[in-house]
């Protein structure tokens, strides 16, 4: 089915810093740390702030399962002329190049995710992709294996 989103134009940065805030007590309960940098001025892009919020809550969740304790999770923005750029990096096991074009598939697990005990359906980034769409951006990975991912979220500015 569709999925319903309402884009408003709104402040990406303040936005983040309540996401933010809401993410810390999950991120600290799983012995990990969360840095969040803003640029020194804020965005202006239009999005649906609550399918934006479960689609971060999916990466920061993705990144708390596969990063080691006292791992780092950074969640940065940045702009380019029609873009607003929406990163989450973790320092977790990372994805092997051959899987990186597959993990955005619905109910797709990589053979390391699969060895591990973390649970998981393989949906998570499948939903994170169709809300990122949604809005009319893309999500892409840059990973290595054993030094983490970063996920890139980019959405057009208002």
């Amino acid at each position: 089915s569709r999925m319903r989103i309402i884009p408003k134009r709104d402040h990406l940065s303040l936005w983040l810093q309540a996401q933010a805030q809401l993410l810390t007590p999950l991120v600290e309960a799983a012995n990990r740390n969360l840095e969040l940098i803003l640029p020194p001025q804020d965005i202006l892009c239009c999005f649906d702030a609550e399918a934006l919020g479960q689609a971060l809550l999916n990466l920061v969740s993705n990144a708390i399962k596969y990063s080691a304790d006292q791992g780092s999770i950074v969640i940065q923005t940045e702009e380019t002329a029609d873009t607003a750029i929406l990163r989450v990096e973790d320092e977790g096991i990372g994805i092997a190049p051959e899987e990186q074009h597959l993990i955005f598939e619905r109910f797709y697990r990589t053979d390391r995710s699969r060895s591990r005990k973390t649970g998981g359906t393989g949906i998570g980034l499948t939903i994170v992709k169709a809300i990122v769409a949604a809005h009319g951006g893309t999500i892409t990975v840059e990973s290595q294996v054993g030094q983490g991912s970063c996920f890139l979220v980019t959405l057009p500015k208002a």
